[in-house]
Protein backbone atom coordinates (compact mmCIF):
# COMPACT_ATOMS: atom_id res chain seq x y z
CA UNK A 1 0.00 0.00 0.00
CA UNK A 2 0.93 3.44 -0.87
CA UNK A 3 1.62 5.84 1.54
CA UNK A 4 0.98 9.77 0.19
CA UNK A 5 2.55 12.30 1.33
CA UNK A 6 0.83 15.56 1.74
CA UNK A 7 2.69 18.25 -0.73
CA UNK A 8 1.95 20.89 1.19
CA UNK A 9 4.04 20.03 4.19
CA UNK A 10 7.11 18.87 1.27
CA UNK A 11 6.59 22.24 -0.03
CA UNK A 12 7.32 24.18 3.55
CA UNK A 13 10.37 21.38 4.47
CA UNK A 14 11.87 22.50 1.25
CA UNK A 15 11.67 26.48 1.72
CA UNK A 16 12.31 26.13 5.33
CA UNK A 17 15.83 24.15 3.81
CA UNK A 18 16.24 26.62 1.36
CA UNK A 19 15.71 29.05 3.65
CA UNK A 20 18.15 27.76 6.07
CA UNK A 21 21.54 28.79 7.04
CA UNK A 22 22.94 25.06 5.97
CA UNK A 23 21.50 25.20 2.58
CA UNK A 24 25.02 25.79 1.06
CA UNK A 25 26.38 23.16 2.64
CA UNK A 26 24.03 20.79 1.95
CA UNK A 27 23.11 21.72 -1.79
CA UNK A 28 26.93 21.40 -2.46
CA UNK A 29 27.36 18.35 -5.01
CA UNK A 30 30.97 17.33 -3.36
CA UNK A 31 29.61 17.46 0.33
CA UNK A 32 26.75 15.44 -1.16
CA UNK A 33 28.97 12.94 -2.88
CA UNK A 34 31.24 12.88 0.32
CA UNK A 35 28.09 11.66 2.30
CA UNK A 36 27.22 9.14 -0.15
CA UNK A 37 30.24 7.52 -0.23
CA UNK A 38 30.48 7.74 3.92
CA UNK A 39 27.26 5.98 3.82
CA UNK A 40 28.50 3.32 1.21
CA UNK A 41 31.73 2.70 2.84
CA UNK A 42 29.86 2.52 6.19
CA UNK A 43 27.03 -0.23 5.20
CA UNK A 44 27.40 -1.29 1.85
CA UNK A 45 30.58 -1.71 0.76
CA UNK A 46 31.99 -5.22 0.95
CA UNK A 47 34.48 -4.10 3.06
CA UNK A 48 32.29 -2.05 5.09
CA UNK A 49 33.40 -0.75 8.47
CA UNK A 50 30.96 -2.61 10.37
CA UNK A 51 32.14 -5.80 9.37
CA UNK A 52 35.92 -4.12 9.96
CA UNK A 53 34.75 -3.61 13.41
CA UNK A 54 33.47 -7.32 13.53
CA UNK A 55 36.75 -9.01 12.10
CA UNK A 56 38.81 -7.08 14.40
CA UNK A 57 37.16 -8.25 17.38
CA UNK A 58 37.46 -11.20 16.37
CA UNK A 59 41.53 -11.21 16.21
CA UNK A 60 41.32 -9.77 19.16
CA UNK A 61 39.56 -12.64 21.14
CA UNK A 62 41.60 -15.03 19.28
CA UNK A 63 44.72 -13.60 19.87
CA UNK A 64 43.58 -13.37 23.51
CA UNK A 65 43.00 -17.40 22.92
CA UNK A 66 46.10 -17.78 21.75
CA UNK A 67 47.98 -16.35 24.50
CA UNK A 68 45.60 -18.46 27.07
CA UNK A 69 46.58 -22.06 25.17
CA UNK A 70 50.18 -20.96 25.28
CA UNK A 71 50.56 -20.46 29.03
CA UNK A 72 48.74 -23.97 29.50
CA UNK A 73 51.16 -25.56 27.03
CA UNK A 74 53.96 -24.31 29.05
CA UNK A 75 52.57 -25.20 32.43
CA UNK A 76 51.87 -28.40 30.88
CA UNK A 77 55.59 -28.97 29.14
CA UNK A 78 57.23 -27.84 32.80
CA UNK A 79 54.57 -30.45 34.87
CA UNK A 80 56.33 -32.72 32.18
CA UNK A 81 59.65 -32.22 32.70
CA UNK A 82 59.02 -32.21 36.32
CA UNK A 83 56.87 -35.60 36.28
CA UNK A 84 59.31 -37.68 34.30
CA UNK A 85 62.27 -36.50 35.68
CA UNK A 86 62.17 -38.08 39.01
CA UNK A 87 61.09 -42.34 39.33
CA UNK A 88 59.29 -40.48 42.73
CA UNK A 89 57.56 -38.34 41.61
CA UNK A 90 56.51 -40.38 38.63
CA UNK A 91 55.19 -42.86 41.18
CA UNK A 92 53.07 -40.80 43.36
CA UNK A 93 51.56 -39.35 40.24
CA UNK A 94 50.41 -42.66 39.69
CA UNK A 95 49.13 -43.37 42.94
CA UNK A 96 47.18 -40.51 43.55
CA UNK A 97 45.70 -40.27 39.97
CA UNK A 98 45.59 -43.61 38.66
CA UNK A 99 44.86 -45.13 41.32
CA UNK A 100 48.14 -47.41 41.05
CA UNK A 101 48.98 -50.09 43.71
CA UNK A 102 51.83 -52.48 44.66
CA UNK A 103 51.40 -55.65 45.20
CA UNK A 104 49.60 -56.44 48.74
CA UNK A 105 48.45 -52.83 49.04
CA UNK A 106 44.98 -51.89 50.16
CA UNK A 107 43.34 -48.70 49.02
CA UNK A 108 41.17 -46.87 50.99
CA UNK A 109 38.61 -44.03 49.23
CA UNK A 110 37.49 -40.68 51.08
CA UNK A 111 34.77 -39.20 49.53
CA UNK A 112 33.41 -36.25 50.80
CA UNK A 113 29.72 -34.91 50.15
Amino acid sequence: MKSKVNPKSLKGLMKRLRESKIYPYVSNRYVMMGFGFFVWMLVFDDNNMIDQVERRYRIITQNQKIRYYNEEIAKVNDEQKALFGNEQTLEKFARERYRMLKDGEDLYLVINK
